[in-house]
């Protein structure tokens, strides 16, 4: 498992809360899988901007912004807000 010390690692663009710990529940599924993980957009390669990777969050591809909203990625159309407490429509 890895990690960065770059501050920009840690926005919400580049976050998605899973369960487990790296090696068990969905963290461990994408740690064990990564290169499914890379091709789905659950890992983002150091150096790719991950705004500009989407993620397939229940069959659907996802956008997400450095302000912690789902996007559409073919309209950048705000799927959910920051902050948002209704989770009807978080695409997981």
């Amino acid at each position: 498992m890895g990690g960065s010390k770059d501050p920009a690692a840690h926005s919400p663009a580049n976050l998605l809360r899973v369960c487990g710990d790296g090696i068990r529940g969905c963290h461990g599924m994408i740690e064990s899988n990564r290169t499914a993980s890379y091709g789905n957009g659950r890992l983002v390669r150091q150096g790719d901007s991950s705004t500009d990777v989407p993620v397939l969050l229940r069959n659907r591809w996802t956008g997400l912004t450095e302000f912690g909203q789902y996007v559409c990625p073919e309209t950048g159309n705000i799927i959910q807000s920051a902050g948002s407490t209704d989770y009807t429509e978080v695409p997981w």
